[in-house]
């Protein structure tokens, strides 16, 4: 598979809500970074990562912009949707990933997002359990 086949496979895995399936795109060593914050370090700090938004979402679709593939780094533009309790809410977002072109696994992602426009648009819906 081709780095961009590879981070649209990822993307499939995430819809899916399989944490198993987005674990497994990733190498045992990667980082994911929604940056400005700290990133998650390991496959396993990864999934959980992932845990709260695929366990509270009863649909999520990423929508791409614009996708962008040079060698082993691949950069896309995605709005990133999530239906949680009936209600749909959409962020835009760019991700820089890069790809283990041998082991076609993830080494790196890096998600820029505004972080105010995150926390204005899903509020307390990952956190609120009524």
């Amino acid at each position: 598979m081709t780095p961009e086949q590879i981070v649209l496979s990822l993307f499939t895995a995430v819809e899916s809500g399989d944490l198993g399936a987005i674990g497994a795109h990733f190498a045992e060593n990667a980082t994911y970074c929604n940056v400005p914050y700290e990133p998650a370090e390991g496959r396993s700090a990864i999934v959980e990562m992932f845990r709260p938004i695929v366990t509270r979402s009863e649909r999520i679709e990423w929508q791409i912009r614009s996708i962008a593939t040079r060698e082993h780094r691949v950069h896309c533009e995605r709005l990133d949707c999530f239906w949680i309790k009936g209600q749909k809410y959409a962020v835009p977002c760019h991700c820089v990933v890069e790809v283990d072109i041998v082991a076609q696994k993830i080494t790196a992602f890096r998600d820029y997002v505004d972080i105010g426009k995150w926390r204005e648009t899903l509020g307390n819906a990952l956190t609120s359990d009524e």
